[in-house]
């Protein structure tokens, strides 16, 4: 049996009717399966090559919320919790655990963030929280993760970087 059955929750990965630990929780927990699922893969890999690093995707909602989105907000939280949880579980077999928290950024997405149409005054207001002056990108996302993940980062685990522009201060 592999030592993530064992790591996430003690639970095995299905009972005897076949129900996943998620699947019975249901909707009254937080859901996170992506997350779930991959760890149960690469733990075991990490384990055998002697450690790795696992990146969560989180966001700032879930360190500083924003009205009106409480279920994405709590859902981010959660994210955050399991991150710092396995980084504490983990260390021990040198696999680090961190999170990232960008803040709303120019995407598809952006008007169901928001919350509000995606017009330019509701942008200006989005905007008008964040020091920097602009929304993240995918690059400022993506060398987040590679710091994170690379050597320079290997005395870091359980952080959850805001990549925010200044938001969360």
């Amino acid at each position: 049996q592999l030592m993530a059955d064992y790591f996430v929750l003690k639970t095995p990965r299905k009972n005897k009717d076949g129900e996943t630990f998620w699947s019975k929780v249901g909707a009254a927990f937080p859901r996170d399966d992506g997350g779930f699922n991959v760890t149960l893969e690469v733990v075991p890999l990490f384990q055998r090559f002697g450690g790795g690093v696992i990146i969560n995707t989180s966001s700032t909602a879930g360190l500083r919320p924003r009205p009106g989105l409480t279920w994405y907000n709590s859902t981010k939280g959660a994210v955050n919790n399991m991150t710092k949880s396995m980084a504490v579980e983990l260390a021990p077999h040198r696999i680090r655990v961190n999170g990232i928290c960008p803040v709303i950024g120019e995407t598809g997405l952006m008007e169901t963030f928001m919350g509000v149409p995606d017009t330019p005054e509701n942008r200006q207001r989005f905007m008008a929280t964040i020091p920097l002056g602009r929304f993240s990108t995918p690059l400022d996302i993506a060398q987040a993760a590679l710091f994170l993940a690379s050597d320079e980062a290997n005395f870091l685990t359980g952080v959850l970087l805001e990549v925010d522009g200044g938001r969360c201060i």
